[in-house]
């Protein structure tokens, strides 16, 4: 069974196009195949920040007794959680 795809033309700048073809063809798979797997890595993060996120708010409802923190201490915390 195919998949449903679609072509699509990117611009890119050219020293990012010379590492794409490069890391294709010393990984032998179709540039698509890179870009693809550089969309879902991307998205798996963005879900997996959103989830660490979520339990964050969890926590912090549990731990103040639904007092909540102070804007600029869960800013602060929100800020170390997106870097790590």
């Amino acid at each position: 069974m195919a998949a449903t795809v679609e072509k699509l033309s990117l611009s890119l700048p050219l020293e990012e196009v010379a590492y794409l073809r490069d890391r294709a063809d010393r990984e032998r798979v179709p540039l698509s195949t890179l870009v693809l797997a550089a969309l879902r890595e991307s998205r798996t993060r963005k879900e997996q920040l959103a989830r660490q996120q979520a339990a964050f708010a969890q926590y912090v409802t549990w731990a103040t007794d639904g007092e909540g923190l102070p804007a600029d201490v869960l800013a602060a915390a929100e800020r170390e959680l997106a870097e790590g």
